[in-house]
């Protein structure tokens, strides 16, 4: 009776054995497979080499303008021989401007694009002198910058290549 009772659990274990070993073997894989594979590595390189491509465009892309400052334009107009020398600090506050700097006849600003005097700049054209309401015409304007060289003489030029400026 008790070899009755194990010879099925003995049975089931044996199929068992057989059918894990057989999963186990090694199978070969049909030529289908064998090209999805080659293909997926395939796209899987030139994926990888679209990533290295895109990181090498992003290490080499230019700053946004919006993280330009006052320095970084009076370098560009340095460049491009339109101002020389050192800045002689200007009362920019007077003007609602964040900071300011001055090159013989040439001043530049730089605003807060948000505050109301950058605001009046766009829509009139100049800025108000605070506590004297003088209004002061700007040469141009170029995004949160503002030029004033009317009396340079090469003005044109200097505006020229302000408004190049990005």
């Amino acid at each position: 009776m008790k070899v009755m009772k194990a010879l099925p659990v003995f049975v089931v274990s044996v199929l068992l054995l057989t059918a894990c070993s057989t999963n186990s073997a090694e199978t070969t894989q049909s030529p289908t497979q064998v090209e999805s594979t080659q293909e997926l590595e395939g796209k899987v390189e030139g994926l990888s080499e679209s990533m290295e491509s895109k990181v090498k465009d992003l290490e080499t892309a230019p700053t946004a303008a919006a993280t330009s400052s006052l320095e970084d334009l009076a370098s560009y107009l340095k460049e491009n021989n339109m101002i020389q020398g050192e800045a002689a600090g200007v009362p920019a506050e007077a003007l609602g401007a964040i900071s300011g700097a001055k090159y013989d006849k040439v001043a530049i600003y730089e605003f807060d694009k948000e505050s109301d005097s950058y605001k009046n700049l766009k829509e009139n054209g100049y800025v108000t002198l605070q506590g004297l309401g003088t209004k002061i015409q700007a040469s141009a304007v170029n995004e949160k910058f503002m030029i004033l060289c009317d009396k340079a003489e090469n003005r044109d030029e200097i505006i020229k290549v302000f408004m190049n400026y990005k």
